[in-house]
């Protein structure tokens, strides 16, 4: 009898043991998942937090399973109170391309896949009539969750770049206008140091049109004796060795008189510092070089042969145009 009693108990004790092992094993098991699920929460979090682009994922009932710090931002709605509610519920007005009303759910494209991005309008930050433009694309995922398939949409804000390219644009208008009613002659020219625009003052200045100047070499008009005169320090600017230069140099005009100019040179470059062309101010300097020659005779500007030529006629020229000398 006592055998027996013994044998019961030591199979009673196998069996806790064994119990209580498998239990261990599965609270193991259980307490991996969860930290494998933290870490993979904490993984996707950053993963949220960092991407440039907003995330927006609606369920099979349209309610926002998950809406990411940025897609909250661009489109001005609380995460914390949208998330969980119904899409058609949230505190948000849509337009399409043309500026027409439609619904949330057309919007962000609920339930399909788009194969290029769509623009959408939602409300922007400067009153009520302004519209911020966004970049959205959804895509649907047949098993996202235990409830059935979701609408996974990437929501991009644009506006940023449409306002920068709008205010680049109304500096380059800004600069060109002022460029076109400069009283000195400016012009643009490219890496090649040819010219890409010029305006009037300068047209006037070579005695041609600025229809004719665009696209000609610089050089082209230079002085025979003068064609080098800039090149060393177009070769130091463009290096990075000097931030502009001025130079003084003789052009020959279309009608083949010759005018001194001093040029003000700068580069222009791309945010990485690459260059991209240079800005060109010239200034007629012709009567500052009407002083008087060594033998004590007025200095009258010379045609490119060398023949003197009255400065006058030179000057009266300025208002006829022609053809740029190549």
């Amino acid at each position: 009898m006592a055998v027996t009693v013994t044998v019961l108990v030591l199979v009673l004790a196998a069996l806790a043991l064994y119990f209580f092992w498998r239990s261990h094993r599965a609270r193991l098991a259980r307490d991996q998942v969860v930290a494998r699920e933290r870490r993979l929460q904490r993984q996707f979090e950053a993963v949220m937090s960092s991407t440039r682009d907003g995330i927006l994922i609606v369920t099979q009932s349209d309610e926002i399973a998950l809406l990411s710090d940025v897609a909250a931002s661009v489109l001005g709605v609380s995460r914390a109170d949208a998330v969980g509610r119904p899409l058609s519920r949230l505190a948000l007005k849509a337009v399409d391309d043309r500026v027409v009303p439609i619904l949330l759910r057309q919007a962000f494209g609920i339930g399909t896949n788009d194969v290029a991005p769509r623009i959408v309008g939602v409300p922007g930050r400067r009153g009520a009539e302004d519209i911020r433009w966004v970049q959205v694309r959804a895509r649907l995922v047949p098993e996202g969750l235990d409830d059935g398939p979701v609408t996974v949409v990437t929501i991009m804000d644009t506006s940023g770049l449409r306002e920068a390219a709008e205010a680049i644009s109304r500096s380059d208008a800004q600069f060109r206008k002022a460029m076109e009613n400069a009283p000195v002659g400016m012009a643009l020219v490219d890496l090649e140091w040819r010219l890409m625009e010029v305006n009037r003052a300068f047209a006037e200045m070579m005695g041609s049109t600025v229809a004719s100047l665009r696209g000609t070499p610089f050089s082209a008009l230079s002085h025979p004796q003068d064609l080098r005169a800039e090149a060393d320090h177009l070769q130091r600017l463009y290096e990075g060795h000097q931030n502009r230069f001025s130079v003084e140099k003789r052009y020959v005009r279309a009608d083949g008189n010759v005018v001194w100019a001093v040029l003000d040179v700068g580069l222009v470059r791309y945010a990485g510092g690459a260059p991209d062309h240079y800005v060109v101010q010239v200034r007629d300097s012709t009567d500052d070089r009407m002083h008087t020659e060594p033998d004590g005779s007025p200095r009258d500007a010379r045609s490119a042969d060398g023949t003197r030529e009255p400065h006058a006629a030179a000057r009266g020229a300025a208002g006829s145009a022609g053809p740029a000398r190549p």
